[in-house]
């Protein structure tokens, strides 16, 4: 793909509005306790803002502004949207599709022996149940929460054009350049190292369209309200690629964040420890093996002086216990005279 300038033409009103429904997103995460959202609000925009203003703007210049706000606060502003909403969103995902629920199967020990099949039976039954329960309220969740995230990035690019309040143009963009490519492959890799960690394929398409579709509701909020002009294979690249390059190593880091019993997948078959305890093993057998290979070889008339004296000591060790038979027999016998 050639290089091209994305960029972002926009009233101040936009900001504003921006702004509001950012703070909406976060007031719903607080009310509904969503602590491990809120933590990866805080590390999204600190990571956001360390590459949009502190790599592109600041140290590569591919980033460009022209707007009324000075340019750090600004790009505070491009990086607190997506920095905030969408790692919280994708976490939530996350949850709602990959998270472990305690079984309650193993609780009963021994016990389930003596019951009947009836009783079995009806207590699979309610296993069952709370199960499609559960699964459902996952569902309704899943829905829920992205209906929001879609009105949280969307309503306020259309709501800047039903408003005048400030309309004082900006104009941000960033030139591409050959970093198309460049995702690509890292998306690539990403998704390469979750197939050698054995992740299902089910799982891992499942992950990208929870990248897709974040990705494009913001792509998509901005084609449709005019924010952003461009072709529609730009729009279906971006969807695609660019969150999906961090959602590999967010959920790996997600499940690492998690209690063992609540991990999907487990240690045990990708821990890296037994992987080095392994190598370890094999290296000592090895240098095992190399020493006694390495060991001074016995000659024939060494091994044939050391048979000798192997034989002398075992005749000094008969006469010895012959010797001391002769001695007890003696007094045995005078014993029994003296008797």
């Amino acid at each position: 793909m050639k290089s091209e300038f994305v960029d972002r033409t926009f009233d101040a009103d936009y900001i504003y509005f921006d702004i509001l429904f950012l703070c909406v997103w976060i007031l719903f995460l607080i009310i509904r306790k969503k602590k491990l959202a809120l933590l990866w609000s805080f590390i999204g925009l600190i990571v956001y803002y360390i590459v949009d203003y502190g790599i592109w703007y600041s140290w590569q210049g591919t980033r460009r502004t022209n707007c009324f706000v000075n340019p750090a606060l600004l790009m505070f502003w491009v990086s607190s949207t997506p920095g905030v909403v969408h790692p919280s969103w994708v976490v939530m995902m996350f949850e709602l599709t990959f998270h472990k629920e305690r079984s309650n199967n193993g609780s009963s020990g021994d016990n389930g022996q003596s019951t009947d099949s009836s009783k079995e039976g009806s207590f699979n039954e309610i296993e069952h149940g709370k199960q499609r329960e559960n699964s459902e309220e996952r569902t309704r969740q899943r829905i829920l929460w992205t209906i929001l995230f879609f009105s949280v990035q969307t309503i306020p690019a259309f709501m800047q054009k039903g408003f005048d309040w400030d309309n004082r143009t900006c104009k941000i963009g960033r030139h591409m350049g050959g970093n198309r490519w460049k995702m690509l492959l890292s998306l690539v890799i990403g998704y390469g190292y979750l197939c050698w960690r054995r992740i299902k394929a089910k799982d891992l398409v499942k992950l990208f369209l929870i990248g897709f579709i974040g990705e494009g509701i913001f792509e998509f909020a901005f084609y449709i309200s005019g924010i952003r002009t461009g072709k529609i294979d730009v729009l279906l690249f971006d969807s695609a690629i660019e969150m999906n390059l961090g959602i590999p190593w967010m959920f790996l880091l997600w499940r690492w964040m998690l209690k063992k019993d609540k991990r999907p997948y487990y240690d045990e078959q990708y821990n890296i420890v037994n992987w080095y305890n392994s190598f370890k093993s094999w290296v000592t057998c090895s240098k095992t093996k190399s020493k006694n290979f390495d060991l001074p070889k016995v000659s024939s008339s060494d091994s044939e002086e050391i048979n000798l004296n192997n034989n002398q000591n075992n005749l000094d060790i008969e006469q010895q216990s012959s010797s001391s038979h002769d001695i007890y027999n003696q007094d045995s016998s005078s014993d029994s005279e003296f008797n």
